[in-house]
């Protein structure tokens, strides 16, 4: 609960100081958290519910509506879920995928044909390259000292 707020404040003032959402540092920690996390330990449902709540906050924010994010997160939980089994516990290879395939819906399906906002091509390149960047960060913050093989 308490790195789903500081990543929301540190991306709150990455717009501040940019006036631009480019970072989604709690999005990737998102994603991370879904990942590495079994369903049935104690703590999911409080990895679930703090950083999907933020990440909403953050969405209006965005975007000035409640609940766009909604279109394609369900859709991608339930994907992670489901290719959670099959990949062992890769999130270093499987991770840049979520990002890319996410930053890439948002810009084109959401903000493009939904909202209707210009939405050029480098913006998203630089919004995914940024965010890949971030989100390694985040995941060897999360790391630790611990290798690859047992994450």
């Amino acid at each position: 609960m308490i790195y789903s707020f500081m990543l929301f404040f540190l991306d709150f003032l990455i717009f501040i100081f940019l006036e631009k959402w480019i970072v989604f540092s709690l999005l990737m920690y998102f994603f991370i958290e879904q990942l590495t996390f079994k369903n049935n330990s104690p703590c999911f449902l409080k990895s679930f519910f703090a950083p999907f709540f933020f990440i909403l906050l953050q969405d209006c924010f965005i975007n000035e509506r409640f609940g766009l994010c909604l279109i394609y997160l369900p859709v991608l939980i339930c994907f992670i879920n489901k290719i959670k089994k099959f990949l062992c516990f890769s999130v270093f290879i499987f991770f840049p995928f979520l990002v890319i395939f996410s930053m890439i819906f948002d810009d084109f399906f959401i903000k493009r044909y939904m909202l209707y906002q210009n939405i050029s091509i480098y913006s998203t390149i630089s919004k995914i390259f940024i965010n890949l960047i971030v989100g390694y960060l985040v995941l060897l913050g999360m790391r630790g000292n611990r290798s690859f093989n047992k994450f």
